[in-house]
Protein backbone atom coordinates (compact mmCIF):
# COMPACT_ATOMS: atom_id res chain seq x y z
CA UNK A 1 0.00 0.00 0.00
CA UNK A 2 1.45 3.33 -0.99
CA UNK A 3 1.47 5.91 1.74
CA UNK A 4 2.32 9.57 1.38
CA UNK A 5 3.71 11.02 4.58
CA UNK A 6 3.35 14.76 4.96
CA UNK A 7 4.39 17.36 7.44
CA UNK A 8 1.05 18.83 8.38
CA UNK A 9 1.52 22.49 9.28
CA UNK A 10 -1.11 24.30 11.23
CA UNK A 11 -3.33 21.47 12.43
CA UNK A 12 -6.08 22.70 14.70
CA UNK A 13 -5.97 20.43 17.71
CA UNK A 14 -6.17 20.36 21.46
CA UNK A 15 -3.24 19.36 23.59
CA UNK A 16 -0.34 20.08 21.26
CA UNK A 17 1.20 22.39 23.84
CA UNK A 18 1.80 21.68 27.48
CA UNK A 19 3.03 24.95 28.90
CA UNK A 20 1.15 28.10 29.77
CA UNK A 21 3.72 30.30 28.04
CA UNK A 22 2.89 28.73 24.69
CA UNK A 23 -0.81 28.97 25.39
CA UNK A 24 -0.54 32.68 26.10
CA UNK A 25 0.90 33.34 22.67
CA UNK A 26 -1.86 34.16 20.18
CA UNK A 27 -0.67 34.34 16.58
CA UNK A 28 -3.32 35.63 14.22
CA UNK A 29 -3.19 32.53 12.09
CA UNK A 30 -1.41 29.21 12.03
CA UNK A 31 -1.14 28.81 8.30
CA UNK A 32 -1.98 30.29 4.96
CA UNK A 33 -4.05 27.47 3.48
CA UNK A 34 -4.10 28.93 -0.03
CA UNK A 35 -0.63 27.54 -0.69
CA UNK A 36 -1.29 23.94 0.19
CA UNK A 37 -3.07 20.91 -1.32
CA UNK A 38 -4.56 22.50 -4.42
CA UNK A 39 -4.54 19.45 -6.68
CA UNK A 40 -6.11 16.02 -6.45
CA UNK A 41 -2.71 14.40 -5.89
CA UNK A 42 -1.83 16.86 -3.15
CA UNK A 43 -5.21 16.39 -1.50
CA UNK A 44 -4.72 12.63 -1.54
CA UNK A 45 -1.44 13.22 0.27
CA UNK A 46 -3.23 15.36 2.83
CA UNK A 47 -5.78 12.58 3.32
CA UNK A 48 -2.99 10.09 3.97
CA UNK A 49 -1.59 12.55 6.49
CA UNK A 50 -4.95 12.53 8.27
CA UNK A 51 -5.21 8.74 8.10
CA UNK A 52 -1.69 8.33 9.52
CA UNK A 53 -2.93 9.46 12.92
CA UNK A 54 -5.36 6.55 13.04
CA UNK A 55 -2.56 4.19 12.05
CA UNK A 56 -0.07 5.59 14.53
CA UNK A 57 1.39 3.92 17.60
CA UNK A 58 -0.94 5.90 19.89
CA UNK A 59 -3.95 5.20 17.68
CA UNK A 60 -4.94 1.76 16.42
CA UNK A 61 -1.27 0.82 16.06
CA UNK A 62 -0.89 0.10 19.75
CA UNK A 63 -2.04 2.24 22.65
CA UNK A 64 -5.71 2.73 21.84
CA UNK A 65 -6.12 -0.91 20.79
CA UNK A 66 -4.04 -2.07 23.75
CA UNK A 67 -6.05 -0.30 26.43
CA UNK A 68 -9.49 -0.98 25.02
CA UNK A 69 -8.61 -4.64 24.57
CA UNK A 70 -7.17 -5.37 28.00
CA UNK A 71 -9.87 -3.38 29.79
CA UNK A 72 -12.41 -5.83 28.33
CA UNK A 73 -11.05 -8.88 30.10
CA UNK A 74 -10.49 -10.01 33.63
CA UNK A 75 -7.25 -9.22 35.42
CA UNK A 76 -4.39 -9.48 32.94
CA UNK A 77 -0.60 -9.36 33.42
CA UNK A 78 0.36 -7.87 36.77
CA UNK A 79 -1.17 -5.54 39.30
CA UNK A 80 1.47 -2.86 38.79
CA UNK A 81 0.18 -2.05 35.32
CA UNK A 82 -2.43 0.67 35.47
CA UNK A 83 -4.97 -0.33 32.84
CA UNK A 84 -4.99 -4.02 33.68
CA UNK A 85 -5.74 -3.38 37.35
CA UNK A 86 -8.30 -0.66 36.51
CA UNK A 87 -6.22 1.80 38.47
CA UNK A 88 -6.97 4.53 35.95
CA UNK A 89 -5.12 7.76 36.72
CA UNK A 90 -5.13 11.23 35.09
CA UNK A 91 -1.34 11.21 34.89
CA UNK A 92 -1.21 8.08 32.73
CA UNK A 93 0.61 9.22 29.59
CA UNK A 94 -1.16 6.62 27.43
CA UNK A 95 -4.47 8.41 28.01
CA UNK A 96 -2.78 11.68 27.12
CA UNK A 97 -1.26 10.28 23.93
CA UNK A 98 -4.55 8.75 22.81
CA UNK A 99 -6.33 12.07 23.45
CA UNK A 100 -3.74 14.02 21.46
CA UNK A 101 -3.61 11.55 18.58
CA UNK A 102 -7.35 11.59 17.91
CA UNK A 103 -7.53 15.37 18.22
CA UNK A 104 -4.61 15.63 15.79
CA UNK A 105 -6.59 13.53 13.33
CA UNK A 106 -9.63 15.74 13.94
CA UNK A 107 -7.54 18.86 13.30
CA UNK A 108 -6.20 17.37 10.09
CA UNK A 109 -9.73 16.50 8.95
CA UNK A 110 -10.93 20.00 9.82
CA UNK A 111 -8.23 21.48 7.61
CA UNK A 112 -9.14 19.24 4.66
CA UNK A 113 -12.84 20.03 5.08
CA UNK A 114 -12.02 23.75 5.13
CA UNK A 115 -10.02 23.54 1.90
CA UNK A 116 -12.73 21.60 0.13
CA UNK A 117 -15.55 23.85 1.34
CA UNK A 118 -13.65 26.99 0.36
CA UNK A 119 -12.84 25.68 -3.11
CA UNK A 120 -9.12 25.89 -2.46
CA UNK A 121 -8.42 22.68 -4.35
CA UNK A 122 -8.96 22.09 -8.07
CA UNK A 123 -10.32 18.63 -8.83
CA UNK A 124 -13.31 16.75 -10.19
CA UNK A 125 -16.59 16.66 -8.30
CA UNK A 126 -16.15 12.91 -7.76
CA UNK A 127 -12.73 13.40 -6.19
CA UNK A 128 -13.95 16.25 -4.00
CA UNK A 129 -16.89 14.19 -2.77
CA UNK A 130 -14.69 11.22 -1.95
CA UNK A 131 -12.15 13.32 -0.03
CA UNK A 132 -14.87 15.21 1.81
CA UNK A 133 -16.63 11.99 2.76
CA UNK A 134 -13.37 10.49 4.00
CA UNK A 135 -12.49 13.52 6.10
CA UNK A 136 -15.95 13.55 7.67
CA UNK A 137 -15.74 9.82 8.39
CA UNK A 138 -12.32 10.06 10.06
CA UNK A 139 -13.43 13.05 12.11
CA UNK A 140 -16.58 11.23 13.23
CA UNK A 141 -14.61 8.07 14.08
CA UNK A 142 -12.18 10.06 16.23
CA UNK A 143 -14.97 11.87 18.08
CA UNK A 144 -16.76 8.55 18.55
CA UNK A 145 -13.67 7.02 20.12
CA UNK A 146 -13.03 10.05 22.31
CA UNK A 147 -16.59 10.44 23.60
CA UNK A 148 -16.85 6.75 24.43
CA UNK A 149 -13.56 6.86 26.32
CA UNK A 150 -13.62 10.25 28.04
CA UNK A 151 -17.30 11.23 28.11
CA UNK A 152 -17.77 14.98 27.81
CA UNK A 153 -15.11 16.38 25.48
CA UNK A 154 -14.38 19.63 23.59
CA UNK A 155 -15.84 20.05 20.12
CA UNK A 156 -13.57 21.65 17.51
CA UNK A 157 -14.87 21.54 13.95
CA UNK A 158 -13.64 24.81 12.46
CA UNK A 159 -10.17 25.71 11.29
CA UNK A 160 -8.54 27.38 14.30
CA UNK A 161 -7.31 30.91 13.71
CA UNK A 162 -5.43 31.30 16.97
CA UNK A 163 -4.53 29.49 20.18
CA UNK A 164 -7.67 30.73 21.91
CA UNK A 165 -9.78 28.75 19.43
CA UNK A 166 -8.26 25.58 20.84
CA UNK A 167 -9.03 26.24 24.50
CA UNK A 168 -12.58 24.97 24.50
CA UNK A 169 -14.66 23.63 27.41
CA UNK A 170 -15.98 20.11 27.44
CA UNK A 171 -19.40 19.60 25.89
CA UNK A 172 -22.22 17.23 26.91
CA UNK A 173 -21.99 13.74 25.47
CA UNK A 174 -25.28 14.12 23.62
CA UNK A 175 -24.02 17.27 21.89
CA UNK A 176 -20.92 15.48 20.60
CA UNK A 177 -23.12 12.88 18.94
CA UNK A 178 -25.81 15.21 17.62
CA UNK A 179 -23.63 18.14 16.54
CA UNK A 180 -20.69 16.28 15.04
CA UNK A 181 -20.76 12.51 14.80
CA UNK A 182 -24.23 11.93 13.34
CA UNK A 183 -24.18 14.84 10.84
CA UNK A 184 -20.66 13.92 9.70
CA UNK A 185 -21.57 10.29 9.09
CA UNK A 186 -24.85 11.08 7.35
CA UNK A 187 -23.00 13.38 4.96
CA UNK A 188 -20.21 10.84 4.51
CA UNK A 189 -22.75 8.20 3.46
CA UNK A 190 -24.00 10.58 0.77
CA UNK A 191 -20.53 11.43 -0.52
CA UNK A 192 -18.42 8.30 -0.25
CA UNK A 193 -18.33 5.84 -3.16
CA UNK A 194 -19.00 2.12 -2.76
CA UNK A 195 -15.30 1.51 -3.47
CA UNK A 196 -12.69 4.11 -2.59
CA UNK A 197 -10.62 4.62 -5.76
CA UNK A 198 -7.52 5.90 -3.98
CA UNK A 199 -6.34 2.87 -2.06
CA UNK A 200 -7.38 -0.34 -0.32
CA UNK A 201 -8.41 0.20 3.27
CA UNK A 202 -9.51 3.80 2.95
CA UNK A 203 -13.05 4.62 4.08
CA UNK A 204 -15.93 3.88 1.70
CA UNK A 205 -19.70 4.13 1.91
CA UNK A 206 -20.45 1.07 4.04
CA UNK A 207 -17.72 2.20 6.47
CA UNK A 208 -19.77 5.32 7.21
CA UNK A 209 -23.13 3.53 7.19
CA UNK A 210 -21.90 0.75 9.47
CA UNK A 211 -20.31 3.19 11.88
CA UNK A 212 -23.47 5.30 12.06
CA UNK A 213 -25.52 2.19 12.88
CA UNK A 214 -23.09 1.42 15.67
CA UNK A 215 -23.33 5.01 16.87
CA UNK A 216 -27.11 4.71 17.17
CA UNK A 217 -26.83 1.46 19.13
CA UNK A 218 -24.27 3.08 21.41
CA UNK A 219 -26.57 6.04 22.07
CA UNK A 220 -29.35 3.59 22.95
CA UNK A 221 -27.14 2.26 25.71
CA UNK A 222 -25.14 3.73 28.58
CA UNK A 223 -24.76 6.59 29.34
CA UNK A 224 -27.43 8.27 27.17
CA UNK A 225 -29.93 5.38 27.25
CA UNK A 226 -31.85 6.93 24.35
CA UNK A 227 -34.12 4.04 23.37
CA UNK A 228 -35.38 5.94 20.32
CA UNK A 229 -32.04 5.23 18.66
CA UNK A 230 -32.85 1.54 18.34
CA UNK A 231 -35.31 2.44 15.56
CA UNK A 232 -32.73 4.67 13.87
CA UNK A 233 -30.24 1.81 14.02
CA UNK A 234 -32.70 -0.71 12.61
CA UNK A 235 -33.81 1.58 9.79
CA UNK A 236 -30.22 2.12 8.71
CA UNK A 237 -29.20 -1.52 9.09
CA UNK A 238 -32.15 -2.59 6.93
CA UNK A 239 -30.50 -0.65 4.08
CA UNK A 240 -27.33 -2.70 4.57
CA UNK A 241 -28.25 -6.26 5.62
CA UNK A 242 -30.21 -8.53 3.29
CA UNK A 243 -33.04 -9.67 5.56
CA UNK A 244 -33.81 -12.64 3.31
CA UNK A 245 -30.25 -13.84 3.86
CA UNK A 246 -28.40 -11.87 6.57
CA UNK A 247 -25.11 -13.53 5.65
CA UNK A 248 -24.81 -11.01 2.82
CA UNK A 249 -25.42 -7.31 2.33
CA UNK A 250 -27.98 -5.63 0.11
CA UNK A 251 -26.96 -4.08 -3.18
CA UNK A 252 -25.17 -1.85 -3.88
CA UNK A 253 -23.00 -3.15 -1.04
CA UNK A 254 -21.00 -6.29 -1.82
CA UNK A 255 -20.12 -7.30 1.74
CA UNK A 256 -20.89 -10.69 3.22
CA UNK A 257 -19.74 -13.06 5.92
CA UNK A 258 -16.46 -14.71 5.01
CA UNK A 259 -17.51 -18.28 4.21
CA UNK A 260 -14.94 -19.78 6.58
CA UNK A 261 -14.29 -17.61 9.63
CA UNK A 262 -10.85 -19.20 10.02
CA UNK A 263 -9.76 -17.50 6.80
CA UNK A 264 -9.95 -14.13 8.55
CA UNK A 265 -7.04 -15.01 10.84
CA UNK A 266 -3.46 -16.16 10.74
CA UNK A 267 -2.06 -19.52 11.77
CA UNK A 268 1.32 -19.37 13.47
CA UNK A 269 3.65 -21.94 14.96
CA UNK A 270 6.74 -21.91 17.20
CA UNK A 271 5.08 -19.44 19.50
CA UNK A 272 7.80 -19.54 22.16
CA UNK A 273 8.21 -16.14 23.77
CA UNK A 274 11.77 -15.53 22.59
CA UNK A 275 11.98 -17.64 19.44
CA UNK A 276 11.07 -16.59 15.92
CA UNK A 277 7.50 -17.45 14.98
CA UNK A 278 6.41 -18.93 11.68
CA UNK A 279 3.27 -17.89 9.82
CA UNK A 280 1.75 -21.03 8.34
CA UNK A 281 -1.33 -19.37 6.85
CA UNK A 282 -1.91 -15.69 6.19
CA UNK A 283 -5.24 -14.05 6.83
CA UNK A 284 -7.64 -12.71 4.22
CA UNK A 285 -7.49 -8.94 4.52
CA UNK A 286 -9.86 -6.39 2.99
CA UNK A 287 -12.13 -9.24 1.95
CA UNK A 288 -15.91 -9.39 1.66
CA UNK A 289 -16.39 -9.11 5.42
CA UNK A 290 -14.30 -5.97 5.86
CA UNK A 291 -16.33 -2.85 6.61
CA UNK A 292 -13.33 -0.86 7.73
CA UNK A 293 -9.85 -1.95 8.72
CA UNK A 294 -6.58 -0.16 9.29
CA UNK A 295 -4.09 -1.40 6.71
CA UNK A 296 -0.50 -1.91 7.75
CA UNK A 297 2.50 -2.88 5.66
CA UNK A 298 5.11 -5.51 6.26
CA UNK A 299 8.16 -3.62 7.40
CA UNK A 300 11.40 -5.13 8.64
CA UNK A 301 12.55 -1.97 10.35
CA UNK A 302 10.87 0.13 13.00
CA UNK A 303 8.28 2.43 11.55
CA UNK A 304 5.43 3.12 13.90
CA UNK A 305 3.03 3.91 11.08
CA UNK A 306 4.20 1.04 8.93
CA UNK A 307 2.95 -1.82 11.03
CA UNK A 308 0.63 -2.49 13.89
CA UNK A 309 2.58 -2.82 17.14
CA UNK A 310 -0.29 -4.47 19.00
CA UNK A 311 -0.39 -7.30 19.82
CA UNK A 312 3.36 -7.50 20.35
CA UNK A 313 5.70 -9.96 22.01
CA UNK A 314 4.92 -8.43 25.37
CA UNK A 315 1.25 -9.16 24.71
CA UNK A 316 2.06 -12.83 24.17
CA UNK A 317 3.60 -12.91 27.61
CA UNK A 318 0.51 -11.29 29.06
CA UNK A 319 -1.94 -13.50 27.21
CA UNK A 320 -0.15 -16.61 28.44
CA UNK A 321 -1.65 -15.67 31.80
CA UNK A 322 -5.05 -14.48 30.64
CA UNK A 323 -6.21 -16.11 27.41
CA UNK A 324 -7.55 -19.27 28.97
CA UNK A 325 -10.02 -17.17 30.94
CA UNK A 326 -12.04 -16.69 27.79
CA UNK A 327 -13.08 -20.32 27.61
CA UNK A 328 -15.74 -22.39 29.33
CA UNK A 329 -13.33 -24.84 30.94
CA UNK A 330 -11.08 -22.08 32.28
CA UNK A 331 -12.45 -22.09 35.85
CA UNK A 332 -11.44 -25.72 36.22
CA UNK A 333 -7.97 -25.07 34.83
CA UNK A 334 -7.42 -22.08 37.07
CA UNK A 335 -8.82 -23.69 40.19
CA UNK A 336 -11.79 -21.32 40.37
CA UNK A 337 -15.42 -22.20 41.10
CA UNK A 338 -17.31 -23.56 38.11
CA UNK A 339 -20.57 -21.73 38.80
CA UNK A 340 -19.65 -18.75 36.63
CA UNK A 341 -22.40 -17.21 34.48
CA UNK A 342 -22.04 -18.67 31.02
CA UNK A 343 -21.65 -15.26 29.38
CA UNK A 344 -18.28 -14.90 31.05
CA UNK A 345 -16.83 -18.19 29.85
CA UNK A 346 -18.80 -19.39 26.87
CA UNK A 347 -16.45 -20.60 24.15
CA UNK A 348 -16.63 -24.34 24.52
CA UNK A 349 -14.40 -26.92 22.89
CA UNK A 350 -17.23 -27.75 20.47
CA UNK A 351 -17.26 -24.26 18.97
CA UNK A 352 -14.78 -23.77 16.08
CA UNK A 353 -14.26 -20.22 17.29
CA UNK A 354 -12.58 -21.67 20.37
CA UNK A 355 -9.66 -22.55 18.11
CA UNK A 356 -9.89 -19.56 15.79
CA UNK A 357 -9.94 -16.68 18.26
CA UNK A 358 -6.95 -17.65 20.31
CA UNK A 359 -6.09 -21.11 21.43
CA UNK A 360 -5.65 -24.75 20.42
CA UNK A 361 -6.35 -28.10 21.99
CA UNK A 362 -2.74 -28.00 23.17
CA UNK A 363 -3.14 -24.78 25.13
CA UNK A 364 -1.45 -25.08 28.53
CA UNK A 365 -1.10 -21.47 29.63
CA UNK A 366 2.10 -20.94 27.66
CA UNK A 367 2.67 -20.62 23.95
CA UNK A 368 5.85 -22.63 23.52
CA UNK A 369 5.75 -25.14 20.71
CA UNK A 370 2.08 -24.72 19.82
CA UNK A 371 0.38 -24.21 16.50
CA UNK A 372 -2.03 -21.40 17.11
CA UNK A 373 -4.63 -19.54 15.07
CA UNK A 374 -4.78 -15.86 15.89
CA UNK A 375 -6.65 -12.74 14.90
CA UNK A 376 -3.63 -10.46 15.22
CA UNK A 377 -0.28 -12.27 15.16
CA UNK A 378 2.28 -9.61 15.96
CA UNK A 379 4.90 -12.29 15.89
CA UNK A 380 8.45 -12.17 17.13
CA UNK A 381 10.86 -12.85 14.28
CA UNK A 382 14.02 -12.96 16.31
CA UNK A 383 15.03 -9.35 15.74
CA UNK A 384 11.93 -7.38 14.83
CA UNK A 385 8.18 -7.65 14.77
CA UNK A 386 7.84 -7.36 11.05
CA UNK A 387 4.79 -9.18 9.72
CA UNK A 388 1.88 -7.29 8.31
CA UNK A 389 -1.18 -7.22 10.54
CA UNK A 390 -4.27 -5.17 9.74
CA UNK A 391 -6.42 -3.95 12.59
CA UNK A 392 -10.09 -4.68 11.93
CA UNK A 393 -12.23 -1.78 13.11
CA UNK A 394 -15.52 -3.27 11.89
CA UNK A 395 -16.60 -6.48 10.20
CA UNK A 396 -19.90 -7.17 8.46
CA UNK A 397 -20.75 -9.74 11.14
CA UNK A 398 -20.97 -6.93 13.70
CA UNK A 399 -23.65 -5.21 11.62
CA UNK A 400 -25.66 -8.45 11.48
CA UNK A 401 -25.57 -8.80 15.27
CA UNK A 402 -26.39 -5.11 15.75
CA UNK A 403 -29.50 -5.64 13.63
CA UNK A 404 -30.45 -8.62 15.78
CA UNK A 405 -29.98 -6.51 18.91
CA UNK A 406 -31.95 -3.53 17.61
CA UNK A 407 -34.81 -5.72 16.37
CA UNK A 408 -34.99 -7.59 19.67
CA UNK A 409 -35.08 -4.36 21.67
CA UNK A 410 -37.88 -3.03 19.49
CA UNK A 411 -39.98 -6.13 18.86
CA UNK A 412 -38.54 -9.03 20.79
CA UNK A 413 -37.13 -12.26 19.28
CA UNK A 414 -38.75 -12.00 15.85
CA UNK A 415 -37.80 -14.19 12.90
CA UNK A 416 -35.57 -11.36 11.67
CA UNK A 417 -33.66 -11.18 14.95
CA UNK A 418 -33.26 -14.95 15.11
CA UNK A 419 -32.19 -15.23 11.47
CA UNK A 420 -29.38 -12.73 12.09
CA UNK A 421 -28.02 -14.75 15.01
CA UNK A 422 -28.47 -17.97 13.06
CA UNK A 423 -26.41 -16.58 10.17
CA UNK A 424 -23.52 -15.94 12.55
CA UNK A 425 -23.86 -19.36 14.18
CA UNK A 426 -24.09 -21.16 10.85
CA UNK A 427 -20.88 -19.55 9.63
CA UNK A 428 -19.18 -20.43 12.92
CA UNK A 429 -20.10 -24.12 12.91
CA UNK A 430 -19.09 -24.51 9.27
CA UNK A 431 -15.65 -23.00 9.85
CA UNK A 432 -12.58 -25.24 9.86
CA UNK A 433 -9.82 -23.97 12.14
CA UNK A 434 -6.54 -25.25 10.76
CA UNK A 435 -4.87 -24.96 14.15
CA UNK A 436 -7.02 -27.77 15.56
CA UNK A 437 -5.49 -31.21 15.93
CA UNK A 438 -6.38 -33.01 12.66
CA UNK A 439 -7.41 -36.11 14.63
CA UNK A 440 -9.73 -34.17 16.91
CA UNK A 441 -13.45 -34.86 16.84
CA UNK A 442 -14.33 -31.84 18.98
CA UNK A 443 -15.67 -29.85 16.04
CA UNK A 444 -18.29 -31.75 14.07
CA UNK A 445 -20.35 -29.06 12.32
CA UNK A 446 -23.28 -29.15 14.74
CA UNK A 447 -22.24 -26.47 17.24
CA UNK A 448 -23.27 -23.74 17.72
CA UNK A 449 -26.76 -24.82 16.68
CA UNK A 450 -29.47 -22.45 15.49
CA UNK A 451 -31.45 -20.50 18.05
CA UNK A 452 -33.75 -22.72 20.09
CA UNK A 453 -37.23 -21.89 21.33
CA UNK A 454 -35.90 -21.67 24.88
CA UNK A 455 -33.20 -19.18 23.87
CA UNK A 456 -35.80 -16.99 22.15
CA UNK A 457 -38.49 -17.33 24.80
CA UNK A 458 -38.73 -13.56 25.32
CA UNK A 459 -36.85 -10.32 24.80
CA UNK A 460 -34.78 -10.55 27.98
CA UNK A 461 -33.75 -14.14 27.41
CA UNK A 462 -32.82 -13.55 23.78
CA UNK A 463 -30.91 -10.39 24.69
CA UNK A 464 -28.65 -12.60 26.79
CA UNK A 465 -27.93 -14.90 23.86
CA UNK A 466 -27.31 -12.04 21.46
CA UNK A 467 -24.75 -10.63 23.85
CA UNK A 468 -23.24 -14.06 24.29
CA UNK A 469 -22.88 -14.33 20.50
CA UNK A 470 -21.23 -10.90 20.33
CA UNK A 471 -18.59 -11.92 22.85
CA UNK A 472 -18.12 -15.27 21.10
CA UNK A 473 -17.64 -13.60 17.73
CA UNK A 474 -15.38 -10.73 18.74
CA UNK A 475 -13.04 -12.03 21.43
CA UNK A 476 -9.66 -10.26 21.18
CA UNK A 477 -10.86 -7.87 18.48
CA UNK A 478 -11.09 -4.50 20.19
CA UNK A 479 -14.90 -4.53 20.16
CA UNK A 480 -16.00 -5.96 23.49
CA UNK A 481 -14.84 -3.20 25.83
CA UNK A 482 -17.15 -0.65 24.28
CA UNK A 483 -19.99 -3.17 24.19
CA UNK A 484 -19.54 -3.87 27.91
CA UNK A 485 -19.64 -0.10 28.49
CA UNK A 486 -22.78 0.56 26.45
CA UNK A 487 -24.46 -2.44 28.11
CA UNK A 488 -23.33 -0.95 31.45
CA UNK A 489 -21.97 -4.34 32.46
CA UNK A 490 -18.28 -3.85 33.23
CA UNK A 491 -18.78 -4.86 36.83
CA UNK A 492 -20.99 -7.78 35.88
CA UNK A 493 -18.85 -9.23 33.10
CA UNK A 494 -15.36 -8.98 34.61
CA UNK A 495 -14.06 -10.86 37.61
CA UNK A 496 -13.02 -8.49 40.39
CA UNK A 497 -12.23 -10.82 43.26
CA UNK A 498 -9.24 -12.59 41.79
CA UNK A 499 -5.85 -11.73 40.33
CA UNK A 500 -5.38 -13.65 37.09
CA UNK A 501 -1.65 -13.05 37.17
CA UNK A 502 -1.17 -14.27 40.74
CA UNK A 503 -4.08 -16.59 41.38
CA UNK A 504 -3.17 -17.11 45.01
CA UNK A 505 -4.03 -13.47 45.63
CA UNK A 506 -7.76 -13.07 46.12
CA UNK A 507 -7.67 -9.42 47.19
CA UNK A 508 -5.77 -7.82 44.34
CA UNK A 509 -8.61 -6.13 42.51
CA UNK A 510 -12.05 -4.90 43.49
CA UNK A 511 -14.68 -3.05 41.50
CA UNK A 512 -13.50 0.57 41.77
CA UNK A 513 -16.88 2.16 41.07
CA UNK A 514 -18.90 3.43 38.13
CA UNK A 515 -16.50 6.30 37.52
CA UNK A 516 -14.24 3.89 35.55
CA UNK A 517 -16.82 3.77 32.78
CA UNK A 518 -15.03 6.92 31.61
CA UNK A 519 -11.31 7.43 31.48
CA UNK A 520 -9.77 10.35 33.38
CA UNK A 521 -9.14 13.56 31.46
CA UNK A 522 -5.34 13.71 31.09
CA UNK A 523 -3.69 16.04 33.57
CA UNK A 524 -1.51 17.50 30.81
CA UNK A 525 -4.60 18.61 28.90
CA UNK A 526 -6.17 20.24 31.95
CA UNK A 527 -2.95 22.09 32.73
CA UNK A 528 -2.48 23.18 29.11
CA UNK A 529 -5.89 24.87 29.14
CA UNK A 530 -5.44 26.55 32.53
CA UNK A 531 -8.21 24.35 33.94
CA UNK A 532 -10.73 25.20 31.24
CA UNK A 533 -10.96 21.44 30.88
CA UNK A 534 -12.37 19.78 33.99
CA UNK A 535 -11.84 16.31 35.40
CA UNK A 536 -14.29 13.43 35.30
CA UNK A 537 -15.87 12.58 38.63
CA UNK A 538 -14.08 9.99 40.71
CA UNK A 539 -10.53 10.91 39.66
Amino acid sequence: MKKILIVFLGIALIGMTSCNKMLSESPKTFISPDNYFQTEEQMNGAMWGCFEYLMSYDGYGCNFSYYTEFLAYTKCVNSAQIAHSYNLTPGDQVFNKIWKTFYQCIGSANYIIYLLNEGKASMSAEAKNCFMGEALFYRALCYFNLVRCFGEIPIVTALAQNIDDLVTPRRPIKDVYEEVIIPDLKKAIELLPIVNPYDVGRAHRISAAGLLAKVYCTMAGFPLNDSSKWQDAKDLLLTIVDTADPSKAKAPYTNALQKDMADLYYVCSKMALNDPAVIEKRAVENGVESVFEINYNENSTYNQTGWCNFPNTNAWRQWANSAEWVYMDAPNKAGFPTDQPDYKFFLTSNDPRHYITYTTSYFTGTLSGNTIQMKYPRVYTGATQSFETNWIVMRYSELVLLLAEAENELNGPTELAKSCVNAIRQRARNSTPTSLDPDSDLVDGTYPADVTAAQAADKDTFRHYIKKEVVCEFAWEGVLYFDFVRWHELEERLIWSRDAYNRANSNDRKWPGDHVYFWPIPTEQINATNNVLTQNKGY
